[in-house]
């Protein structure tokens, strides 16, 4: 019995609804002319217009909301990208900082050797499966590099030796490498003897000094400078010993040298190209 009931109501109303609409329409239409049928429009329609006025009203809330939040979400993303932007700018400041940096450095050491010709270079790569062992430089024949010739760090600390040339560039065997070699001298002792990469002490960033007879000891922290044959410069300083053990093939100290030059943050280097005559 209560469905047909139900049923009735729902028809009254979509009708009355559709009549107020249709009024609603014809009020608009008659708009700005006087007549009894634009005034009984007006008034059919009239109950539904204050039905739907809230509702209109809170879509137009929802629209003011949604504009809000979209220019929120313009206004989040420029300050993220204005926000990226000066993190960029900061780690570019510190890298040329740290250039900059490294050019004080190597301008004050290169003043002070006045008997050396250096030629600056940048690193461009490491081989990665060699990461200690070989580094190369954008400075090759064109510019005066050879094999053999010293490589040094932003204070003058060798860096290592370079072994192969192309026209425009060149690869440096690092002083931890088991494929460099050099004559060696201890700054206190006196200690000559020879500098040597090899696996062991490669692992551990070191080199090996071994003297050439057991007269001269070395002492711990004492440091080491390479020993100059012939046009070779003299004296370039190697590194710091950190540690003696015996050497049972030569019956003498051997000494773990720590290098100098920090070759895993290596950017700009010296090649020295030749060795000046003193004066007098």
């Amino acid at each position: 019995m209560k469905k047909p009931s139900q049923h009735k109501f729902i028809r009254l109303t979509a009708a009355a609804l559709s009549l107020s609409l249709l009024a609603a329409a014809l009020a608009l239409v008659l708009n700005g002319t006087a007549s009894p049928l634009r005034d009984g429009g007006e008034t059919a329609s009239r109950p539904f217009l204050r039905l739907f006025s809230p509702l209109s009203a809170s879509l137009e809330g929802v629209k003011d909301w949604t504009r809000g939040m979209e220019t929120l979400r313009e206004e989040t993303a420029a300050l993220e990208e204005e926000n990226t932007r000066l993190e960029t700018a900061a780690r570019q400041g510190e890298l040329a900082q740290g250039e900059n940096e490294n050019l004080r450095s190597l301008l004050g050491w290169a003043q002070d050797r006045q008997d050396l010709d250096l030629l600056p270079a940048q690193v461009l790569s490491r081989e990665k499966d060699t990461w200690d062992r070989t580094l190369t430089l954008d400075q090759g024949k064109k510019a005066g590099v050879r094999a053999g010739q010293y490589v040094v760090e932003a204070h003058g600390a060798l860096v290592g030796l370079v072994s192969t040339v192309g026209r425009s560039w060149c690869e440096v065997t690092l002083l931890t490498s088991p494929d460099f070699q050099l004559a060696g001298l201890g700054t206190v002792s006196g200690t000559l003897g020879t500098l040597e990469g090899d696996l062991a002490h490669m692992v551990q960033g070191e080199l090996l000094f071994t003297p050439f007879s057991p007269e001269f000891p070395m002492s711990l922290g004492e440091g080491v400078v390479s020993l100059a044959h012939g046009e070779e410069p003299r004296e370039i300083l190697v590194g710091t010993v950190t540690s003696l053990a015996e050497d049972p093939g030569r019956l003498t100290a051997a000494g773990s040298v720590t290098p100098t030059a920090d070759l895993d943050r290596l950017s700009q280097v010296y090649v020295i190209t030749g060795v000046r005559e003193e004066e007098g």
